[in-house]
């Protein structure tokens, strides 16, 4: 092969293999409005300005929702008597073990439950021991060789 073909061939290869691993590790960036944040959906997160415009839609709807009168006579009409509380009562559930970390086959004595006060003694034990102190180390002395001539 002539010498100046292998080059052009090379430059190709590497140019090639060059633009296929940039386009396999940065890929391109997701079409959109121009966020530089996106999900791993592909939608667009919320830029600042969005955020404001929905932050200004609730506050204007929340403004709304004050203007809302109620007309008292609502609730000592017939209608609003007759109605009928479907409320359903939750009954109070025996707990499970005390210690739910406790290994399954060790008993229980409910004398020690968090309501009841218990003290423990511990035996006091008085000990004694001698300190020694060794004596400083001995500053090392640097001494330079002097030749005499």
């Amino acid at each position: 092969m002539n010498h100046h073909l292998k080059t052009i061939l090379i430059i190709v290869l590497v140019v090639f293999f060059g633009g296929a691993a940039y386009i396999y590790f940065i890929g391109t960036t997701p079409v959109g409005n121009g966020s530089a944040l996106s999900s791993s959906s592909g939608a667009v997160v919320a830029t600042v300005g969005t955020q404001i415009t929905e932050d200004t839609a609730f506050l204007s709807a929340l403004i709304g929702i004050t203007g809302i009168k109620i007309d008292p006579t609502l609730f000592k009409s017939v209608t609003f008597s007759s109605l009928k509380d479907n409320a359903v009562s939750i009954e109070e559930a025996t707990p499970g073990r005390p210690n739910p970390f406790a290994p399954i086959n060790q008993t229980f004595d409910p004398s020690l439950t968090p309501d009841t006060e218990t003290t423990v003694t511990l035996p006091s034990v008085t000990t004694t021991s001698t300190v020694v102190i060794p004596p400083p180390a001995p500053t090392p002395t640097t001494t330079t060789n002097k030749k005499k001539n």
